[in-house]
């Protein structure tokens, strides 16, 4: 029999290792967990092998999708699959939730603690989502953990920053030559021209330091020339992601402009339906980019 062999099927090759009783076993004489898998025989953990092996359930499952095909278009899907549909369903009612909260309050303290608990939440998500999809999952993660405020506080002030990462070139665009057209009561085509360009350049800045703050270190949002430099690097599946995110921001602005001298409540609904899957998908495709440019990233933010 092979060193390498299952104990039990010396016919099978072996794949994981008891921790407890030491028996080298295929994969039908481990079970699986929740979170870990374990030795049919004695009952104890059972550890893959191999030079850096999954030690839970779902990091092998990460590992066998990493090389499987996954196309943009099927990431459109994302945010209607698994959990992920419950989450769409449900949210907007909490978004109308707390928009009433943050008019209304509970007393005096509804806007200063319900509001950014609500946002700190929906980025921690956000930045779940890039993390499990460079990982390999395709389905929505679990919430972030509600407890850890350091970690909430943490996500709220990145954010802060990737926003101003973002609007900075709309910012210096308007301070160079755009206020005195925002006076006037028609600005020309081509401040508006100029205006979409700053846009995008700010929504492929963003991307590039969602991306890596999501998946290596949040001080990583700061580091511009390493964004620029990542941007083109990964080429047109770059440009592609900024694309379809600029499209889905511009979707809703449009939306919610068109709609409301007709229907506010109809513009918010339906605009608030828009963002919602932008606010789902994005990070889904920011994680995707980097997962797809794996080793690109990792020369860039590693």
């Amino acid at each position: 029999m092979s060193a390498r062999n299952c104990a039990q099927h010396p016919e099978a090759s072996a794949s994981f290792k008891c921790d407890s009783c030491e028996r080298l076993l295929c994969s039908e004489c481990t079970k699986e967990g929740h979170a870990l898998f374990f030795c049919q025989v004695c009952g104890e953990r059972a550890v893959p092998l191999g030079e850096a092996p999954a030690a839970r359930p779902q990091d092998l499952k990460r590992q066998a999708t990493l090389p499987r095909p996954y196309s943009f278009q099927e990431a459109l899907a994302y945010p209607f699959r698994g959990m992920g549909l419950y989450v769409t369903l449900g949210a907007p009612f909490v978004l109308f939730f707390i928009e009433f909260v943050g008019r209304f309050g509970i007393g005096c303290m509804g806007p200063f603690v319900f509001v950014p608990l609500f946002w700190a939440m929906l980025v921690g998500l956000q930045f779940k989502i890039v993390r499990s999809t460079a990982e390999g999952e395709d389905e929505l993660p679990d919430w972030p953990d509600f407890m850890d405020v350091a970690e909430r506080v943490m996500d709220l002030v990145t954010y802060l920053v990737i926003l101003v990462v973002t609007f900075a070139p709309v910012g210096i665009y308007l301070a160079a030559i755009g206020f005195s057209q925002l006076q006037t009561l028609e600005p020309s085509l081509f401040f508006w021209l100029g205006l979409a360009c700053c846009l995008w350049a700010g929504t492929a800045l963003g991307t590039m330091a969602y991306g890596a703050a999501g998946i290596y270190d949040r001080m990583d949002v700061l580091r511009l020339p390493s964004h620029i430099k990542a941007f083109r690097s990964m080429g047109s599946e770059a440009v592609r992601v900024t694309n379809l995110i600029f499209g889905l921001r511009v979707t809703t602005l449009v939306v919610r402009a068109e709609l409301k001298d007709l229907s506010p409540i109809l513009g918010s609904l339906v605009g608030g339906l828009i963002f919602l899957y932008g606010f789902l998908v994005a990070p889904h495709f920011m994680g995707l980019l980097f997962r797809r440019h794996r080793n690109t990233a990792e020369k860039i933010y590693g």
